[in-house]
């Protein structure tokens, strides 16, 4: 109880020691993470559709095509991505595709090839996604954009003319580093 009362005492004489026109600072630093997926031309980004496509085609954005990858933060981010076979847009007896690295039988290759600004894309610079969240760029400073370009790599399987339409989606999120 003793040490209650020397706490208080301490309180109390810090409080009578202050002058009612001393002045004081608070600093508050507010970090957020902001990104907004655009097309090239700055309306947001929907949506990529590709040609009907053979076994193991590829089919893939041009420089004019990508998405703006639009960087809103305040502090360093990170981007990850993964892709899957959207379950609810085709039948419940169709077979879903498997996203992987390499496309195959009822697989298919889903990449994205990151740059600092808009330009034509390689498959060279692509970082295959799969269903699994993964890093595909780091180290962006506040403000700074990425622009992405798209790859999609069919299934090698026959195709059968009954088989539906698949949709895959793509997400992509920031991280801070």
């Amino acid at each position: 109880m003793r040490n209650v009362f020397i706490y208080i005492g301490i309180i109390t004489a810090i409080l009578f020691a202050q002058s009612a026109e001393d002045n004081f600072t608070v600093n508050v630093r507010v970090e957020f993470i902001s990104i907004e997926l655009l097309d090239l031309g700055g309306a947001p980004y929907i949506l990529y559709t590709t040609a009907e496509l053979d076994p193991g085609d590829t089919a893939s954005q041009d420089s004019i095509d990508g998405v703006w990858i639009r960087n809103q933060s305040n502090i360093n981010v990170g981007l990850l991505a993964w892709a899957y076979d959207d379950s609810s847009y085709i039948p419940s007896d169709s077979m879903l595709w498997v996203i992987d690295t390499i496309s195959g039988d009822d697989t298919c290759a889903v990449g994205i090839a990151m740059y600092n600004s808009a330009k034509s894309p390689s498959i060279f610079d692509v970082h295959w996604l799969t269903e699994t969240q993964s890093v595909i760029t780091s180290a962006i400073l506040p403000d700074n954009d990425k622009y992405g370009y798209i790859y999609f790599v069919a299934p090698t399987d026959s195709v059968t003319y009954s088989e539906p339409h698949h949709r895959i989606k793509i997400t992509i999120g920031a991280f801070p580093e």
